[in-house]
């Protein structure tokens, strides 16, 4: 059985992934999933990509909690995009395995 490019990119999408922020770099956003040990922090982005195409989007609000924002994920080939309320972030996949997803 052969799988499509797309479908390894899904497979390793889906689940909770937060902000590894210290690994940014050259406007790339690093995220790691909830397994990865961060370095302490006052709060970190985090999103939730479910299998039926929604999203938990859970950014920080001005008192350091995280907000819940539900909405959708597509892909398009390498590019993701995020909508929740009136947004819309769209990104293209620079890598994307079990460990690590690197955003542009």
């Amino acid at each position: 059985v052969e799988i499509s490019q797309d479908s390894l990119i899904i497979k390793n999408l889906l689940g909770k992934w937060t902000h590894s922020f210290e690994e940014d770099s050259s406007g790339v956003k690093v995220f790691r999933p909830k397994s990865f040990k961060f370095p302490p922090s006052r709060g970190r982005v985090t999103f939730i990509i479910k299998e039926d195409n929604q999203l938990a989007y859970m950014p920080l609000a001005a008192n350091d909690r995280h907000q819940f924002y539900p909405g959708k994920w597509t892909l398009s080939g390498d590019q993701l995009t995020i909508t929740y309320q009136d947004r819309t972030l769209t990104y293209s996949i620079l890598e994307s395995s079990l460990t690590i997803l690197k955003l542009q």
